[in-house]
């Protein structure tokens, strides 16, 4: 099983990515709370059926601190479990930088903005999964 986790802040993307994940046949949750994450998991996980084979979830970055705090140690316990990546978007600049230096971890994945769709004015962010 493959689980994308994708978070960031309002605005950042999360839905449209998650749209574009629905296209290439993910099972797709957006606006879950996390702490219903690990319970999500767990019920993909145990069913069999190949609906969940590829699943992302869309986590919002205003859940309460204490549950946000709890993602990295529950990433890096799927790892073993499960192809687990965990992708924050942004749409702001500090923030990214902030972000790439947390990916040095490993625990994070970036999304960079392409200097085509900067162009075009489109959507910034791409994913290649």
């Amino acid at each position: 099983m493959r689980l994308v986790i994708l978070s960031g802040l309002s605005g950042s993307g999360k839905s449209i990515a998650l749209h574009m994940l629905e296209d290439l046949d993910y099972y797709c949750v957006d606006n879950l709370p996390v702490g219903l994450l690990r319970a999500f998991v767990d019920h993909t996980v145990a069913d069999a059926r190949t609906l969940y084979a590829r699943t992302a979830v869309g986590v919002d970055a205003r859940n309460h601190p204490d549950e946000i705090a709890e993602v990295p140690e529950l990433v890096g316990g799927l790892r073993g479990r499960l192809e687990c990546e965990l992708i924050f978007l942004t749409a702001d600049e500090d923030v990214a930088s902030w972000a790439r230096l947390e990916a040095l971890t490993g625990a994070l994945s970036i999304i960079e903005p392409t200097p085509a769709a900067v162009e075009k004015q489109a959507d910034p962010f791409v994913v290649a999964l």
